[in-house]
């Protein structure tokens, strides 16, 4: 008895499930022709994270004008990382340097880094999510500090169409088992969204070679330096120059103009004490932009955009309250010459207590 109602379990059983996959098929929902694919639901995007594995090198950062960047270890002032093969694989489409070669991703090699999508009314937007110490300086300008000791870096968005998934309606005003997408103006209105992989948006940057935050040149600070000989011309091989040779040292401290920064010798006569930085011993001044930057936040080019600002009339803030300074290195007025514009800068070295070029 108990094989042959187990035996009539199993067939009902069999029977049932039949009959509950065929209504099941017979139910479902169908995009019409030429709609409904690629279609994504936002809520499943919403905080949606992925991993950008990086590869090889491919091209130096650009952070500075120099032949060679060299910044000490643990330097807050300035960070610089080349430009890596990487892959990014996502629910919208895999992307990657091989496909994407006019986008550049500046990190280590061989590393995974956090990415994060969001939306804009315009674009799905990808960001990388890291510390600050894994950002380059020139990267920060538009970054946002997130908490956690975490920011979120801008990269690329995808063209978004905003639209509502809906049932269509039979003659007599009933819903049939066909839907359709509706396109919508405003996020807020849509369920669903639909992108172009084909067509990335790339971050739009600006060109900051050689930038210190303001603050590194802090007018109360007393600096150590020496002038040494790293190289001369041949025209200068009767001078009795040598390499290594130390031609000046003492002490010094920053004083900044509304376009420069002077490096002004502390190695002076009293009376000269209190005067204006102008009329002081300066050792070099080094031309300066004094700039603030801030990300676009607004219209087509929200979360892609970074806009560069130098003056009061563009919005920028009074020089000596801006956040970053320019350095103008190719252009610096040094001690033994009257001017040196256009000079070629082979090394830069830079950390939280050392600037060397």
């Amino acid at each position: 008895m108990q094989r042959r109602l187990g035996k009539r379990m199993l067939s009902l059983l069999l029977v049932m499930l039949a009959v509950t996959t065929a209504c099941e098929k017979k139910r479902k929902s169908r995009y019409v022709q030429g709609d409904g694919e690629y279609v994504y639901a936002l809520n499943d995007f919403k905080g949606a994270t992925y991993t950008l594995k990086t590869g090889k090198k491919r091209t130096p950062g650009v952070t500075t004008r120099a032949d060679e960047l060299v910044v000490n270890a643990g330097s807050s002032v300035m960070r610089s990382f080349n430009s890596v093969e990487f892959e990014l694989d996502t629910d919208v489409g895999d992307f990657s340097s091989s496909t994407m070669n006019n986008f550049d991703f500046y990190g280590k090699e061989d590393s995974e880094y956090k990415v994060q999508v969001d939306f804009t009314e315009e674009k799905l937007v990808f960001f990388q999510i890291a510390p600050k110490e894994e950002i380059p300086s020139n990267v920060i300008t538009y970054s946002e500090d997130i908490g956690n000791g975490q920011f979120r870096v801008p990269l690329f968005g995808l063209p978004l169409s905003k639209v509502t998934v809906e049932r269509i309606k039979d003659d007599r005003g009933k819903s049939t088992n066909q839907i359709r997408t509706y396109e919508k103006k405003f996020l807020s209105e849509a369920t669903h969204f639909l992108v172009n992989v084909n067509t990335p948006a790339y971050f739009d940057s600006e060109l900051k070679l050689d930038m210190l935050p303001s603050k590194f040149f802090d007018e109360k600070n007393e600096w150590f330096y020496e002038v040494t000989v790293v190289d001369k011309p041949v025209a200068l091989d009767s001078s009795g120059l040598e390499l290594g040779m130390q031609l000046g040292n003492g002490k010094f401290r920053f004083a900044k103009t509304n376009n420069s920064v002077l490096a002004v010798d502390l190695n002076i006569a009293d009376e000269a004490v209190g005067q204006d930085a102008e009329k002081l011993n300066v050792i070099f001044e080094i031309p300066v932009q004094w700039m603030d930057y801030r990300l676009v936040k607004t219209g087509d080019d929200a979360y892609l955009k970074e806009e560069a600002f130098n003056s009061i009339e563009e919005g920028a803030k009074f020089w000596k309250d801006r956040e970053f300074a320019l350095l103008q290195l190719d252009r610096v007025l040094s001690i033994d010459a009257a001017s040196t514009n256009n000079i070629k800068i082979k090394r830069l070295e830079v950390g939280d207590d050392y600037f060397s070029f």
